[in-house]
């Protein structure tokens, strides 16, 4: 015989039957039988891709209205990565479900992503049997990161442009020196003076 506590995996302390309609956003006068009712489970999933982006997707839906869901991106570009976004719609009309996104821009240092999310909505258990066999409608969507590519190409740009620049002003220097002496005339007083010319070819920069 089903009762409220083995229609439902309760964990840790005892709930009232108020707060368990309040959190399954149940509407007054709350009905025990239909709560022991809507007791059904059903777990989706299969694998999808796009471009260079495959997904191996999970989506848990309870008949009290939570559901969770879960993505496993892969990313199998050869130059950049991707932004991406998944959606899991089991009412795309009401935007019931769930959109996981991220990316993965640096494909050298990995190329998975785990993206996971959970809720509840009283349009599940209202409608459990408009999907409980069919599942959620799926989208997998993908774009290549060029802003982060061109960014990185900048950047690499700059510092050659850079470098090239310290190394011709160091030629440069090294073509003059600075030479100070008592022995070298200077006609305005005793001070040492200073002559500017071709510098020895093993003078430090």
């Amino acid at each position: 015989m089903k009762t409220v506590k083995t229609s439902r995996f309760f964990v840790g302390t005892p709930i009232s039957i108020s707060a368990l309609c309040r959190l399954e956003d149940r509407p007054l006068p709350y009905s025990l039988l239909d709560v022991v009712a809507t007791d059904g489970f059903r777990r989706f999933g299969r694998q999808t891709s796009t471009g260079d982006v495959e997904c191996d997707w999970e989506m848990k839906v309870w008949q009290n209205g939570f559901w969770s869901a879960k993505g496993e991106f892969y990313d199998d570009g050869t130059v950049t990565g991707d932004f991406f976004f998944l959606e899991l719609m089991l009412d795309r009309d009401r935007a019931v479900g769930a959109r996981l996104e991220g990316s993965i821009l640096n494909i050298f240092e990995s190329r998975h992503l785990t993206v996971s999310k959970e809720g509840s909505d009283r349009w599940i258990r209202e409608n459990w049997h408009a999907f409980e066999t069919s599942g959620p409608s799926v989208r997998l969507h993908a774009a290549p990161a060029i802003g982060q590519l061109v960014g990185e190409i900048v950047f690499v740009l700059a510092v050659a442009v850079g470098a090239a620049f310290e190394v011709d002003s160091r030629t440069h220097r090294r073509g003059f020196a600075k030479r100070t002496g008592t022995d070298m005339p200077n006609p305005n007083g005793d001070q040492p003076g200073i002559e500017f010319g071709e510098a020895d070819d093993d003078l430090d920069p």
